[in-house]
């Protein structure tokens, strides 16, 4: 006998009952995949799935002004966010000069002076939280 035949079979009251079984099946399973799925998304857009570990860089302009006659590059914070001095560098050739600052903060319109010879990259370096990065990159004529 086969599967029609023993449907075939069933009374009205017993094909209701295999129905609901069936709907109960699909329900719950579809429940367990929503419950799963939600759980996966709301992890990831709350955070939880991976730990962020990246140190924001500053946002910031440098301009570069070169004294020919002086041999020297200034190097001024144009604009962006305010970093602390002893994160900052310049780099000029093979030396590295500590940016040098009073308050110890550099803000939008302070420079700072350093030797350079025609030809030379200035570069202001900063190193914060474990991280570095060229802020800056400048060749002076």
């Amino acid at each position: 006998m086969g599967v029609r035949d023993s449907w075939n079979e069933l009374g009205t009251g017993g094909k209701i009952l295999v129905g609901l079984v069936v709907g109960g099946v699909v329900v719950v399973v579809g429940l367990i995949l929503l419950l799963i799925l939600a759980a996966v998304i709301g992890s990831f857009v709350l955070g939880m799935g991976e730990p962020s570990t990246a140190t924001a860089m500053p946002q910031v302009t440098f301009s570069v002004e070169y004294d020919a006659a002086a041999e020297t590059a200034e190097i001024t914070h144009d604009g962006g966010d305010a970093i602390p001095a002893d994160e900052l560098s310049v780099e000029t050739g093979d030396r590295t000069v500590a940016w040098d600052d009073g308050d110890g903060e550099v803000t939008a319109g302070e420079s700072v002076a350093v030797d350079a010879s025609p030809g030379t990259t200035v570069s202001v370096v900063w190193n914060g939280d474990g991280e570095s990065a060229v802020l800056s990159r400048t060749t002076v004529e």
